[in-house]
């Protein structure tokens, strides 16, 4: 299953390019169906960089279809598989090869330990407590925030 956006479809139609029969083309999807498509795949085709942080989390394989990536991470860990859409000399077959030969695989995501939430509230709860968000002034900051605030 291959939640794609509509501009992407058009485009796809336009160029008169066949996907095999074993690719099922849908139209956007929520993002809680989409974490749910993705817990439960083998592997994902993908160009989002996030995506492949949460394939990765997820102990799920990826190809990630782009030139560059601002998550080397998951090729650090062997999470992900490259693949450089610019490049116009590719064996589909090792690539896919590469990704089902990940499928069963373990690695420790590289994205944290999972406290994240728990460190904003702690200090969100001591700046309030020290009534210290005035360090977060107009003034604070060295470029044009004034959009920012409410006038």
């Amino acid at each position: 299953i291959f939640p794609m956006g509509y501009k992407t479809q058009e485009i796809l139609r336009e160029s008169n390019y066949k996907l095999g029969n074993h690719i099922k083309v849908i139209d956007p999807i929520g993002y809680l169906e989409f974490m749910y498509l993705l817990k439960n795949s083998e592997y994902v085709a993908t160009d989002s960089g996030t995506v492949v942080e949460e394939a990765c989390i997820l102990g799920i394989p990826s190809i990630q279809m782009r030139y560059s990536t601002e998550r080397p991470e998951v090729y650090e860990v062997n999470s992900s598989i490259k693949f450089d859409p610019t490049n116009k000399k590719h064996d589909f077959n090792i690539v896919h090869e590469s990704a089902e030969n990940l499928i069963g695989k373990t690695w420790s995501h590289p994205f944290g330990n999972g406290d994240s939430s728990d460190i904003i509230v702690n200090d969100l709860i001591n700046l309030s407590k020290q009534n210290s968000f005035s360090k977060h002034g107009k003034e604070d900051y060295d470029f044009d925030i004034s959009r920012s605030f409410l006038q």
